[in-house]
């Protein structure tokens, strides 16, 4: 089957895994350019054209004009030319010898090949959402999982907020983002405006 996908039609509450991958589709051909590890092991994959930051205060550094983010998901990074990988503090990883680094360290240890391009996006429906993964043309794979134990009973401190984090999210430079999760929905959205506004 031929499928059209205009990037810029936006799409509110879907559960459609199909349309769901033919968004991420914009993703196949785009370069690596970095990845950084943020507050609370969120992981932030950067892809595409570099797009310089606008702030004074970042002067020289820049973003891909795609940001892949792992929000409250887990996540794995696999090395395919070195033997290198980086995983959420939540995961292991069978047969690996873990140790715990300094995020700069994973940052810089150039696990994606730089300039490798992602030459394949698959997304898997569970239970409790929908994982993404893609994989680069030097072997390497990020794998992003939505976080969900039934067996663990929610943390005290989760305060209900009214607001819902997502499993994982996508910036794209069509003034979009993608939203999926929390659970088996997404949204695809304009970027530019505050929700609810």
């Amino acid at each position: 089957m031929i499928r059209l996908t205009d990037y810029a039609e936006v799409r509110f509450e879907s559960s459609d895994a199909d349309d769901l991958l033919s968004v991420l589709t914009q993703l196949q051909g785009q370069r690596f350019l970095s990845f950084l590890v943020s507050y609370g092991d969120e992981l932030r994959l950067n892809l595409g054209e570099p797009i310089p930051f606008t702030s004074p205060r970042l002067r020289g550094r820049s973003r891909g004009a795609y940001v892949l983010g792992a929000r409250a998901s887990s996540w794995v990074v696999v090395g395919g030319a070195t033997r290198l990988g980086a995983a959420s503090d939540d995961v292991q990883v069978e047969g690996a010898t873990t140790s715990r680094v300094e995020i700069a360290t994973i940052e810089t240890s150039r696990i994606i090949t730089p300039e490798a391009y992602v030459v394949d996006v698959a997304v898997t429906p569970r239970n409790d959402g929908f994982a993404v993964m893609l994989k680069f043309s030097d072997q390497s794979v990020v794998l992003i999982d939505p976080r969900f134990d039934p067996d663990e009973p929610p943390d005290a401190s989760d305060e209900p907020t009214g607001v819902e984090i997502a499993d994982w999210e996508l910036l794209t430079p069509h003034s979009r983002i993608l939203r999926v999760g929390p659970g088996r929905r997404w949204s695809y959205v304009d970027s530019t405006r505050r929700p609810g506004g």
